[in-house]
């Protein structure tokens, strides 16, 4: 059987160290100091000074060193099959192979260990059980209840009356310590069933093992979002044992250590000035109390805080209003909505404090307002700004006109609903007499759903048609007229022949001397033909059906 500390060594250790009792319980009294049963199953703690079993079937609790007191048969606190002691009143020690159990029994009360050193728990035990199956275990908690541990021992395979001396440096200098006893029951195994007396235990009084935080963690005050790094000075006085850990907490915002935050550790069995490296994670509640602790494991010592308070700043409030979509070609505009005042702001297309949408181009983009305040604690509010491209605008080519040529409305914009502008240019016509001879630029401008504007521009060359005099005493006949496939002229040798429809627009050239000029592809309409000779020119009307 394993033993932590044999009961050899706590007889050499008390011949040097007077060792003072903490806490002690022979069971005579009944079971006021304990909190029976806590687990579960049907093999359950009960205390008693019942040692017969049944029949041959159960066997008798073997009797007792005359050392224990009441001896051989005192009151002990042992697990017994309630079934079989309810039903038959066999109440010794013995466990129902059949019913898993996992039962405890602890001190009802915390034991203040927190000036003693070299605490040991004693106690006389019987379990015969089966190893790995039915078995006795014992537990303690350093935090009064809240947290159990182990001590790795399993007690099985005795079945006579034996002491036991357990004694961990985790126990030295606490204030709430606890011992309970598990009985493991897995369906197999032998009674005598886990029993328990003469349990006692005592610690070396001597000086308490102290933690202090210093006051230099720096900085003293930072933002909401920021992830703080440092180290943590403090002071350890007396002896730490093997396996100590120096842990640094944070409280709360109001400095309480009810619920701390472990911003450290560092394992050391050192003692003096010594620091342990923290991180403060971003996200913790903005407040002006905090305080910052060191405390050790082995022995267990709750540190004095750094004594000065620490403060987390919140966030500044930023907000910005929304923004108006504007169009590719809109000038650059100063932003503004960002609150509080005195902010910056950024983003594609973004420079000096405005914005700029022939920087950014077309598309949806992102304007951060970020504001700083006087703590050196930043937040940013975003905005989306819509850039409309422009819309795609075509305007067709226009042929040259005469100064005398008719008004005639304007065409081939694109998309349609759009308005023309230039000299000469009403309500959607061209005057070639006002216009005057010349090139004149027409502008076609279009405004879309999303109110921008783009423009095409075309020229037009009114001719004064110089050099050209009217026939005057020349008689010319256009036959036939109206015609449908082709017409003749009679009266003149034409050098040339211009084909104008009513709006103004050159539809055919005839440049040679021809007996017949074709009307092929030419629409139905009256059209103005003007006949060149040498210097002259006449102006007649055809019709074409």
């Amino acid at each position: 059987m394993k033993k932590l500390l044999l009961s050899g060594c706590l007889l050499a250790g008390l011949s040097t160290f007077a060792q003072t009792t903490l806490f002690q319980d022979d069971f005579e009294s009944g079971t006021s100091q304990w909190a029976l049963n806590t687990g579960s199953g049907a093999n359950s703690w009960v205390v008693n000074n019942t040692y017969l079993g049944f029949s041959g079937l159960i066997p008798d609790t073997p009797n007792q060193p005359a050392s224990i007191t009441n001896g051989p048969q005192s009151s002990y606190m042992h697990i017994t099959n309630t079934t079989i002691c309810g039903g038959l009143s066999v109440c010794n020690a013995n466990f129902d192979t059949g019913s898993a159990s996992n039962q405890n029994s602890e001190v009802a009360t915390s034991i203040d260990a927190s000036s003693y050193t070299n605490v040991t728990v004693s106690f006389w035990y019987l379990c015969a059980g089966q190893t790995g199956v039915s078995y006795g275990t014992m537990e303690y908690s350093i935090d009064g209840g809240t947290t159990w541990i182990g001590t790795g021992t399993e007690y099985s395979g005795v079945s006579s009356w034996t002491q036991e001396s357990v004694s961990l440096p985790a126990w030295d200098n606490s204030g709430s310590f606890k011992v309970r006893f598990k009985w493991q029951n897995g369906g197999g195994g032998l009674d005598p069933a886990f029993s328990i007396d003469e349990l006692l235990i005592t610690g070396t009084a001597g000086s308490v093992a102290t933690v202090s935080t210093d006051n230099s963690f720096a900085p003293n005050n930072w933002c909401y979002d920021d992830v703080v790094s440092g180290n943590v000075g403090f002071v350890a006085i007396g002896t730490f044992n093997a396996g100590n850990i120096f842990t640094a907490e944070l409280s709360d915002a109001s400095g309480s250590f009810a619920a701390p935050t472990t911003i450290g550790t560092i394992s050391s069995t050192s003692s003096g000035s010594l620091t342990v490296p923290v991180t403060i994670s971003a996200g913790t509640l903005a407040g002006t109390g905090y305080r910052i602790r060191v405390n050790s494991s082995a022995p267990s010592a709750t540190g004095a805080d750094n004594g000065t308070d620490l403060i987390i700043h919140d966030l500044p409030v930023v907000s910005m209003g929304a923004l108006t979509s504007v169009c590719d070609n809109s000038s650059s505009f100063t932003l503004a909505g960002g609150l509080p005042i005195g902010g910056v702001y950024s983003g594609t297309g973004v420079a000096t404090g405005s914005f700029d949408p022939s920087i950014s181009g077309p598309g949806s983009h992102a304007v951060t307002y970020t504001y700083v305040d006087m703590n050196g604690c930043q937040n940013t509010a975003n905005q989306s700004i819509t850039v409309y491209d422009l819309p795609v605008v075509t305007l067709g080519t226009y042929t040259s006109v005469c100064d005398y040529t008719p008004v005639f409305a304007l065409t081939g914009g694109l998309p349609t609903g759009g308005v023309y502008s230039g000299t000469g240019v009403l309500t959607g016509s061209f005057d070639p007499g006002s216009a005057s001879i010349g090139t004149h630029s027409i502008v076609y401008s279009y405004i879309d759903a999303n109110n921008c504007e783009n423009s095409a521009t075309q020229s037009i060359v009114v001719d004064g048609c110089l050099g050209v005099e009217e026939f005057s005493s020349v008689q010319v006949t256009l036959y036939p007229n109206p015609a449908n496939m082709e017409f003749s002229i009679s009266g003149t040798n034409a050098d040339r022949v211009e084909l104008i429809d009513n709006q103004g627009k050159l539809i055919k050239v005839y440049n040679s001397q021809n007996e017949n000029y074709s009307l092929e592809n030419v629409q139905t309409g009256v059209y103005t033909v003007l006949i060149y000779s040498n210097t002259s020119r006449l102006t007649t009307k055809l019709v074409v059906n």
